[in-house]
């Protein structure tokens, strides 16, 4: 490969352009003023320009592959097959290099693959439209959490869960035992939001009519709880993430919610009843139409008045409504698909993670396609000269040939972080890694 085709390739140029604007942004937030106002001028131009979008080999051979081994499994009557098709579809989506692709691909294709999944809808066809939900609702994400210690499940804390402490010293702080709460109260109740991945989702507004559409599908089910939940799920986000197209789901959301209520005891699957207060919620703050509309569904449906009596004793005043709890021992945010990489044996592959405010969260998960990998994490210092072979970067976290493992650091103050899946001991073997990266600051409230 000559020197123009290894630039222009896909992965050298992401990375290139990731380590550019990481190396910008630290150089504009560390430039003590030596940096006139040109200069920042000059500094945010050319990030500006870097954001062209070039797209992998993946991304440019779905138009012609999906229709062949995707669609065509949608319109056959057998269930294996419709299903065969929606792994196709999530193994396609997992092969994209970006979430940048996969968002793309998803407003492009979005409703007609809801279209191919839906025809000839038939009751026996329900889980397959309730895996098609799990699918997309991981491009309708929350961006605001609250995070809790434990859901009081009792489940054991998985062993390939680290939660680690940055507080800015050359030493990690490492919490082994999470079983003591002591050690991580200062993370629990409070507010954090996605950085960059919320802003993210906002520029792509039609995510909001495609989940529309599936709702409007799913809500016919009304017998299936785990329908209606994960419509609710689904349309709660959407009122929250896009308030300009709250008039377009005022008709959807008094059906959703109101069908959920309606279950009895024995029925519900699950003992999550935020959408109680979510109701709740609506019927004292929402807007003037929809609590008419909501009102009109509770006498049409025939409501239980000692369900409406329980709904309206809940008190909503200290229950954060736009906020998902996110509990520890089983910490995951799901932001799209995962994303993948390929690292060829004797090779590796590097990710750089930048974290621009105090009191943050690093989520980072990953696991391998059936072999192991050694995964090693790097913190940023200019003033540190060679360390591990590799200058201004100095280990802080590793684990030896692991199949996969879930990190939940927090950062004290902003830094530059990479993270490095090392193939360099394997002479034989490639490795096939999936993973997500998500960055969460805390909100303080004012």
């Amino acid at each position: 490969m000559n020197l123009l085709e290894l630039i222009s390739s896909y992965e050298l140029y992401h990375n290139l352009i990731k380590r550019v604007i990481t190396f910008l942004n630290y150089l504009k937030n560390n430039s003590n003023k030596f940096l006139n106002n040109e200069q920042l001028s000059i500094i945010d131009n050319i990030k500006k320009n870097l954001g062209e979008k070039i797209y992998s080999n993946e991304y440019n051979t779905f138009g012609n592959n999906y229709q062949k081994e995707i669609i065509v499994n949608f319109y056959k009557e057998s269930l294996n097959e419709r299903e065969k098709g929606l792994i196709n579809l999530n193994n396609y989506f997992f092969r994209l290099k970006t979430l940048n692709e996969q968002f793309d691909l998803l407003c492009v294709y979005g409703h007609l693959i809801l279209n191919a999944i839906m025809n000839k809808a038939n009751q026996s066809y329900i889980e397959l439209y309730y895996k098609t939900a799990d699918f997309f609702i991981n491009f309708v994400y929350n961006f605001s959490y609250i995070i809790k210690l434990d859901n009081n499940t009792n489940d054991n804390f998985n062993p390939n869960n680290f939660y680690l402490c940055d507080n800015n010293e050359i030493k990690l702080e490492h919490f082994d035992n999470i079983n003591n709460p002591e050690n991580l109260n200062f993370l629990c109740d409070k507010k954090f939001e996605l950085d960059e991945q919320k802003n993210f989702l906002l520029n792509y507004s039609n995510i909001f009519s495609i989940s529309s559409t599936l709702i409007s599908y799913l809500m016919i089910y009304e017998s299936s709880f785990d329908c209606q939940y994960i419509s609710y799920l689904i349309i709660k986000r959407l009122y929250f993430i896009f308030p300009q197209f709250r008039d377009k789901i005022e008709d959807l959301l008094p059906i959703i919610l109101t069908n959920l209520i309606s279950f009895k005891e024995e029925q519900i699957k699950n003992k999550d009843i935020s959408y109680k207060f979510f109701f709740k919620f609506l019927l004292e703050k929402g807007e003037k139409k929809l609590k008419e509309k909501l009102d009109i569904r509770i006498k049409l449906q025939n409501i239980e008045k000692n369900i409406i009596d329980e709904i309206n004793k809940l008190n909503i005043d200290k229950y954060n409504i736009n906020y998902e709890n996110i509990f520890l021992n089983e910490f995951n945010l799901k932001i799209g698909c995962p994303l993948h990489l390929e690292i060829n044996a004797g090779y590796s592959e590097e990710k750089i993670i930048e974290i621009n405010n105090n009191n943050s969260v690093a989520f980072i998960m990953f696991n391998t396609v059936g072999m192991n990998i050694t995964f090693r994490l790097y913190k940023f210092n200019p003033l540190i000269n060679e360390v591990n072979d590799d200058k201004y970067f100095y280990e802080i976290f590793k684990e030896e040939k692991t199949e996969g493992s879930k990190i939940i650091l927090f950062v004290k103050n902003p830094g530059i972080y990479k993270l490095v899946f090392d193939n360099t001991y394997s002479w034989i073997n490639a490795k096939t890694v999936k993973y997500r990266i998500s960055i969460l600051k805390e909100i303080i409230d004012n």
